[in-house]
Formats: structure tokens, sequence, C-alpha cells
């Protein structure tokens, strides 16, 4: 039996993570695609204490704590991946925390050994450029900077404990998009 495929999608924002994986969901059969920001947006429009104050934040540019993000995310794994089932992660971990929290739900689901990481690699300029470009309403220039200065700080830690762990693979996200589709599809063996 082929094991399913448990992969994240990591890098700045404005990378292309969110079209990458939504291609690859396209590709592959049988996927669970998983977006923090997503999950994020969904909840900021509901009328709770949580969600209000999720948009409040996401408007200021500023990051939901992850004890939030873990429970979105943990609430639909454990509610939407069967055992055929590859899952996508796109925009998580943001942090070592969330980082540790995938892991050991991963190999409590007996899923690491089949776990890689993917970073989409783009310069902080290049990201800037296309976030301001892409213009949504989280996208003005101190959100832009702060998610930036954010990656800087928290997420290239994560980059680093993959690329130990050997689960890293970097994919260059400065070409046009099919490329890296077919980059991500050559490396990945599928």
């Amino acid at each position: 039996m082929i094991k399913p495929l448990n992969l994240v999608l990591i890098g700045r924002s404005g990378c292309g993570k969110g079209t990458q994986a939504k291609l690859l969901v396209k590709y592959l059969s049988d996927t669970h695609y998983i977006s923090t920001g997503d999950l994020m947006r969904e909840l900021a429009e509901k009328d709770t204490v949580v969600g209000r104050l999720v948009k409040k934040v996401l408007e200021e540019g500023g990051l939901v704590p992850s004890e939030i993000a873990i429970g979105l995310w943990m609430s639909d794994l454990a509610n939407n991946v069967t055992v055929k089932k590859s899952i996508i992660f796109d925009g998580l971990p943001r942090d070592a925390e969330e980082a540790v929290h995938l892991d050991n739900t991963l190999k409590f689901m007996q899923r690491y050994d089949n776990f890689r990481v993917l970073l989409i690699d783009i310069s902080r300029t290049e990201a800037f450029k296309r976030l301001k470009l892409r213009a949504r309403a989280d996208d003005h220039e101190e959100a832009i900077n702060n998610r930036l200065d954010y990656y800087e700080e928290h997420v290239v830690p994560v980059i680093e404990h993959y690329e130990k762990t050997g689960k890293l693979i970097k994919i260059n996200g400065e070409q046009a998009v099919e490329r890296i589709h077919e980059d991500i599809k050559e490396t990945l063996q599928i």
C-alpha cells in the first residue's frame, strides 16, 4: 500500500504556498488541505468573542496566539483526515512551539516517517512586492512588514529545525507558478 503524503508548505507570506497547495490538491487524489490562514479568516467571520478578536488581530497585521491556531488545525485533522488521505498543510507551523505540536501529532498518527516540509523560497523584497500587489485588506505596508519580521524571527528557526531532521526540501519560489509546481512534483517523485 502506498503511504499517504504528509506535506507542509512553508515560506514567506506571498511565496505562493496557497497556490501550490491547491495545485497539489488537484493533482493528487484523496488529499485534505489545511490552511491556517483560511481557518483564521473563517473564524474571523464568526460573531463570537474569539472570532471578533481574531478579526481585530488580522486587520492589524498581528498574529493570533498559537493555541488558537493549533486548536483549529487539530480539530480539522481529527474530524476530516481518513487513513488513506494525504495531508497538505499551508501556513503552519508558524513557530517552534507549533512545530513540536505538529511533529508529535504526526508521530501519534503514525505519519511522521512520510512527512516532508517544502520551503517555497523567495526573498523578502520579492515577498513585499507580491503582497503589495495582492491588495488584501490585511496587506497594508505595516501589516506586511510585521508578517515578514515575524517570519525572520519565528519561522526561520522552524526551517532550521526541519533542515536538521532531514525533512526540509527547498524550491525556488521566484519562478513561474507552473515551473514551481513541476519542481515540486519532480522533487517529491509524484
